[in-house]
């Protein structure tokens, strides 16, 4: 459990009439479920990591002097790789796989244009205070569009947008019910 601060990579949609960015990250909080296990019974440097998340993600975006909040909130896993430098302390890589279960805009005609899912690639660290307790922190890139919509320009045609992709760092830690090396 933890949290995140929140925002979205785009390709020129989210700019002002100045042509400068106008969304702003967003604080937001995860908590879940992780699992680690060391699959090489030779090699206890190397371990996975599942997580099971609900993390709430999201942007602001400023509009003329109002500013809208959007709220993504995803059932995420994690699936990550993990390698132990030291008995404290370990860095991790992997892809997330995350599920919007309800976007939260001001805009609700525009709720159905985020897509159900998000990919994103994960790069973190673990830093071991005790047998019972982790601190971590983790970055995500959004691979994929989570914006997708079609508009209609002033002839006529047909536009698809595809675009924004989420980043999100987050904070956080982990209290291990059993602090056990399972190895296979």
């Amino acid at each position: 459990m933890g949290g995140n601060i929140s925002d979205v990579r785009h390709d020129k949609l989210l700019l002002n009439e100045n042509g400068i960015p106008n969304n702003k990250p967003l604080p937001g909080y995860f908590t879940g479920l992780s699992f680690q296990f060391y699959p090489f019974h030779s090699q206890d440097k190397i371990s996975f990591i599942i997580d099971v998340l609900f993390n709430k993600k999201g942007y602001k975006q400023q509009l003329l002097d109002t500013t809208f909040v959007r709220r993504l909130n995803y059932i995420s896993l994690p699936l990550q790789v993990n390698y132990d430098f030291t008995s404290r302390f370990s860095m991790n890589t992997g892809v997330e796989f995350s599920a919007l279960m309800l976007p939260i805009t001001v805009f609700k005609e525009y709720d159905n244009s985020y897509r159900q899912s998000d990919i994103s690639l994960t790069i973190g660290a673990n830093y071991r205070v005790s047998d019972e307790c982790n601190l971590f922190t983790r970055f995500n890139y959004g691979v994929y569009p989570i914006l997708d919509y079609y508009k209609i320009d002033n002839i006529g045609n047909i536009i698809p947008v595809k675009d924004i992709r989420n980043i999100n760092l987050m904070i956080g830690v982990k209290f291990n019910i059993i602090y056990e090396k399972i190895k296979f």
